[in-house]
Protein backbone atom coordinates (compact mmCIF):
# COMPACT_ATOMS: atom_id res chain seq x y z
CA UNK A 1 0.00 0.00 0.00
CA UNK A 2 1.42 3.34 -1.01
CA UNK A 3 1.42 6.38 1.33
CA UNK A 4 0.72 10.28 0.41
CA UNK A 5 4.48 10.06 2.22
CA UNK A 6 5.62 7.74 -0.57
CA UNK A 7 3.87 9.24 -3.52
CA UNK A 8 5.15 12.95 -2.29
CA UNK A 9 9.30 11.37 -2.04
CA UNK A 10 8.61 9.80 -5.93
CA UNK A 11 7.30 13.35 -6.85
CA UNK A 12 10.39 15.10 -5.40
CA UNK A 13 12.90 12.70 -7.32
CA UNK A 14 10.81 13.47 -10.77
CA UNK A 15 10.47 17.74 -10.35
CA UNK A 16 13.19 20.06 -9.12
CA UNK A 17 12.77 22.00 -6.29
CA UNK A 18 13.10 25.92 -6.85
CA UNK A 19 16.25 25.40 -4.71
CA UNK A 20 17.76 22.42 -6.82
CA UNK A 21 16.86 24.48 -9.89
CA UNK A 22 19.01 27.56 -8.69
CA UNK A 23 21.38 25.88 -7.33
CA UNK A 24 22.25 24.08 -11.11
CA UNK A 25 21.75 27.63 -12.46
CA UNK A 26 24.47 28.93 -10.16
CA UNK A 27 27.29 25.98 -10.53
CA UNK A 28 26.56 26.28 -14.19
CA UNK A 29 27.19 29.95 -14.07
CA UNK A 30 30.59 29.31 -11.71
CA UNK A 31 31.28 26.74 -14.26
CA UNK A 32 31.39 28.77 -17.50
CA UNK A 33 32.86 31.40 -15.85
CA UNK A 34 35.87 29.68 -14.91
CA UNK A 35 36.32 27.86 -18.48
CA UNK A 36 35.89 31.39 -19.90
CA UNK A 37 38.72 32.30 -17.68
CA UNK A 38 40.76 28.74 -19.45
CA UNK A 39 40.29 30.06 -22.74
CA UNK A 40 41.36 33.48 -22.26
CA UNK A 41 44.35 32.06 -21.11
CA UNK A 42 44.46 29.56 -23.75
CA UNK A 43 43.98 32.32 -26.65
CA UNK A 44 46.68 34.31 -25.36
CA UNK A 45 49.06 31.23 -25.64
CA UNK A 46 47.72 30.78 -29.48
CA UNK A 47 47.95 34.31 -30.57
CA UNK A 48 51.89 34.66 -29.13
CA UNK A 49 50.92 37.23 -26.75
CA UNK A 50 51.68 35.17 -23.50
CA UNK A 51 55.06 32.18 -23.84
CA UNK A 52 53.07 30.54 -20.91
CA UNK A 53 49.68 29.89 -18.57
CA UNK A 54 51.17 32.29 -15.75
CA UNK A 55 52.79 31.56 -12.93
CA UNK A 56 49.95 32.40 -10.49
CA UNK A 57 47.14 29.66 -9.40
CA UNK A 58 44.76 29.55 -12.19
CA UNK A 59 48.39 29.67 -14.61
CA UNK A 60 49.44 26.26 -12.46
CA UNK A 61 45.96 25.01 -12.42
CA UNK A 62 45.77 25.14 -16.59
CA UNK A 63 49.33 23.70 -16.85
CA UNK A 64 48.12 20.72 -14.90
CA UNK A 65 45.11 20.69 -17.15
CA UNK A 66 47.53 20.42 -20.08
CA UNK A 67 49.55 17.89 -19.05
CA UNK A 68 51.17 15.67 -21.67
CA UNK A 69 51.75 13.10 -18.70
CA UNK A 70 48.21 11.21 -18.07
CA UNK A 71 48.73 10.89 -14.71
CA UNK A 72 49.37 14.39 -13.46
CA UNK A 73 46.87 15.94 -16.09
CA UNK A 74 44.05 17.35 -14.33
CA UNK A 75 40.42 17.44 -15.31
CA UNK A 76 37.84 19.78 -16.38
CA UNK A 77 36.00 19.12 -13.20
CA UNK A 78 39.24 19.07 -10.71
CA UNK A 79 40.22 22.56 -12.25
CA UNK A 80 37.05 24.06 -11.59
CA UNK A 81 36.49 22.81 -8.45
CA UNK A 82 40.18 23.90 -7.42
CA UNK A 83 39.21 27.26 -8.61
CA UNK A 84 36.11 27.40 -6.27
CA UNK A 85 37.57 25.79 -3.23
CA UNK A 86 40.44 28.85 -3.63
CA UNK A 87 37.51 31.53 -4.46
CA UNK A 88 35.42 30.50 -1.43
CA UNK A 89 38.74 30.16 0.72
CA UNK A 90 39.47 33.37 -0.02
CA UNK A 91 36.01 35.20 1.05
CA UNK A 92 36.02 33.45 4.58
CA UNK A 93 39.58 34.87 4.62
CA UNK A 94 38.38 38.16 3.99
CA UNK A 95 35.02 37.96 5.82
CA UNK A 96 37.35 36.79 9.54
CA UNK A 97 40.01 39.31 8.63
CA UNK A 98 37.52 42.59 8.01
CA UNK A 99 35.47 40.94 10.95
CA UNK A 100 38.58 40.88 13.27
CA UNK A 101 39.56 44.12 12.42
CA UNK A 102 36.20 45.69 13.60
CA UNK A 103 36.18 44.00 16.81
CA UNK A 104 39.87 45.28 17.33
CA UNK A 105 38.65 48.94 16.59
CA UNK A 106 35.65 48.82 18.68
CA UNK A 107 37.52 47.71 21.51
CA UNK A 108 40.29 50.29 21.39
CA UNK A 109 38.75 53.51 20.66
CA UNK A 110 41.97 55.44 19.94
CA UNK A 111 42.81 53.19 17.29
CA UNK A 112 39.43 53.66 15.63
CA UNK A 113 40.13 57.44 16.07
CA UNK A 114 43.16 57.18 14.22
CA UNK A 115 41.63 55.21 11.70
CA UNK A 116 38.84 57.74 10.84
CA UNK A 117 41.39 60.40 10.61
CA UNK A 118 43.28 58.58 8.15
CA UNK A 119 40.59 57.50 5.97
CA UNK A 120 39.22 61.01 6.04
CA UNK A 121 42.75 62.21 5.43
CA UNK A 122 43.28 59.71 2.28
CA UNK A 123 39.96 59.72 0.82
CA UNK A 124 38.29 63.36 1.97
CA UNK A 125 34.45 63.00 0.71
CA UNK A 126 35.41 60.89 -2.10
CA UNK A 127 34.43 56.73 -1.96
CA UNK A 128 37.56 54.14 -1.61
CA UNK A 129 39.79 53.03 -4.09
CA UNK A 130 42.56 50.59 -4.01
CA UNK A 131 45.15 53.06 -4.59
CA UNK A 132 43.93 54.70 -1.48
CA UNK A 133 43.52 52.12 0.99
CA UNK A 134 47.17 50.60 0.77
CA UNK A 135 47.82 54.26 2.40
CA UNK A 136 45.82 53.22 5.26
CA UNK A 137 48.73 52.31 7.56
CA UNK A 138 46.66 52.26 10.85
CA UNK A 139 43.89 50.01 9.62
CA UNK A 140 46.28 47.79 7.94
CA UNK A 141 48.03 47.49 11.26
CA UNK A 142 45.11 46.94 13.43
CA UNK A 143 44.23 43.86 10.72
CA UNK A 144 47.35 42.04 11.06
CA UNK A 145 47.38 43.31 15.41
CA UNK A 146 48.91 40.34 17.31
CA UNK A 147 46.65 41.54 19.52
CA UNK A 148 44.88 38.35 18.92
CA UNK A 149 47.45 36.05 20.36
CA UNK A 150 47.23 37.92 23.49
CA UNK A 151 46.81 35.95 26.78
CA UNK A 152 44.10 38.27 28.20
CA UNK A 153 41.85 37.64 24.79
CA UNK A 154 43.17 33.80 24.67
CA UNK A 155 41.96 33.29 27.95
CA UNK A 156 38.76 35.40 27.00
CA UNK A 157 38.30 32.77 24.15
CA UNK A 158 38.86 29.76 26.31
CA UNK A 159 36.75 30.85 28.87
CA UNK A 160 33.28 31.51 26.19
CA UNK A 161 34.17 28.01 24.83
CA UNK A 162 34.07 26.21 27.99
CA UNK A 163 30.62 28.18 29.11
CA UNK A 164 29.56 27.41 25.55
CA UNK A 165 30.48 23.88 26.07
CA UNK A 166 28.93 23.86 29.24
CA UNK A 167 25.96 24.90 27.99
CA UNK A 168 25.58 22.42 25.80
CA UNK A 169 26.15 19.37 27.79
CA UNK A 170 23.00 20.70 29.98
CA UNK A 171 21.45 20.57 27.05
Amino acid sequence: MYTAYTFVCFCSKIRKTTDEIESEKLAKGIHECVMEMIKKREEKIVTGEADSFGNDFLGLLVNAFHDSDDKNRLSVEDLVDECKTFYFVGQEMTKSLLTWTVLLLSIHSDWQEKARREVIEVFGDKNPHSEGISKLKTVSKTAISDDFNSVHYQRLINYKFILLTDELDHL
